[in-house]
């Protein structure tokens, strides 16, 4: 047998209370229906990226099939108000006519076996005009109004969603560059601190300071790291293409321009608001910038501590030098073992 359901109408036994926020911090809410500025990208201040979304929005094929299919459906709707009028056709036609005719002639005609004829030209025209109303009774004429109206509106925001569509997809796409770009700058600074880094152990290993074990684990990581750069080679390129496809442009044709991440403004709408991000800002107000930029380069070098560089820059890699080895000599990139120790 089926046993029977459980009693319980819940998981809890009453709604579960939310805390308020904490403090004077305002409750947070989604402004719905808030107007959208139309160039809303010009908040990046960025001529560049204005001047691309000004070429994407005049050669994009789908904004201006929306475009036409709107004036279509406009046009529709002022047909479809015609009903209400009375309905007036005139017409005009015109007819020519050429009668011939034979009868008998004079004897000395018939004689010869001929026979004398006679010709009508005949001209008519007609002018008519005819004036017609149907009664919108039952509201036919009405709907059908509505109905085209409607559609009219349908395709108003279709157009207004291709357009926010290829602007949003324009701008994901130039970000997606900048970012990219800065990645491989820094990809690249890591490749040439790991090539300095390597040309110091191995000047230590010809010194007998360190093992060869030190000098292949050095070039191994030089190895891994350079093959970061080239899936960040491929990304850019595949974001540059897409914009270019997104101008209306092909790749041959149009190169989109390299943006940078200095360049562009953070917009003043999009900052993060609530408790979390004022209690970030008032300490980083209060302890400096350092709390707001960790450590996010990876640490490169031979193991062991002797050589190692890490990303917080020179000052950094000299203030660890000297905590791993107070004896060491800090250089540039690595850490140079004093002689003698070990």
């Amino acid at each position: 047998m089926r046993p029977a359901a459980p009693a319980v109408g819940g998981y809890e036994n009453g709604p579960v209370p939310l805390p308020a926020p904490g403090g004077s911090d305002p409750a947070q809410r989604f402004a719905d229906g808030a107007a959208v500025a139309q160039q809303w990208w010009e908040a990046f201040q960025s001529p560049a990226l204005a001047e691309t979304l000004t070429l994407a929005l005049a050669g994009s094929p789908t904004l201006a099939s929306a475009q036409a299919t709107l004036a279509q459906a406009e046009e529709l709707v002022v047909a479809a108000r015609a009903g209400y009028l009375p309905q007036i056709d005139a017409s005009l036609a015109g007819s020519r006519e050429h009668e011939v005719s034979l009868t008998g002639g004079s004897s000395t005609s018939a004689r010869r076996g001929t026979s004398v004829g006679s010709s009508l030209v005949t001209n008519m025209f007609s002018v008519g005009a005819l004036m017609s109303y149907t009664p919108d009774l039952f509201g036919r004429n009405r709907r059908t109004v509505e109905q085209q109206a409607a559609l009219a509106e349908t395709q108003r925001y279709q157009l207004g969603a291709a357009y926010l569509t290829l602007t949003a997809e324009a701008v994901s796409q130039a970000l997606t560059i900048a970012t990219t770009l800065a990645e491989i700058k820094a990809t690249q600074d890591i490749i040439a601190a790991d090539e300095h880094n390597l040309e110091l152990v191995r000047i230590s290993f010809e010194a007998g300071l360190v093992a060869r074990t030190d000098v292949l684990s050095a070039e191994s990581q030089l190895a891994g790291d350079r093959t970061l750069l080239p899936p960040l080679q491929q990304q850019l390129s595949v974001a540059r293409h897409a914009l270019s496809v997104i101008a209306g442009k092909t790749p041959a044709e149009w190169t989109p321009p390299d943006f940078e991440l200095d360049a562009l403004a953070l917009p003043r709408h999009s900052r993060r608001r609530g408790p979390a991000a004022r209690r970030q800002r008032r300490d980083r107000r209060r302890h400096g910038p350092a709390l707001s930029q960790p450590d996010d380069l990876p640490r490169v070098g031979a193991p062991g501590g002797r050589h190692r560089r890490t990303g917080g820059g020179a000052e950094h890699s000299r203030r660890h030098c000297r905590q791993s080895h107070p004896a060491a000599v800090p250089r540039r990139g690595a850490c140079s073992p004093a002689p003698g120790s070990r």
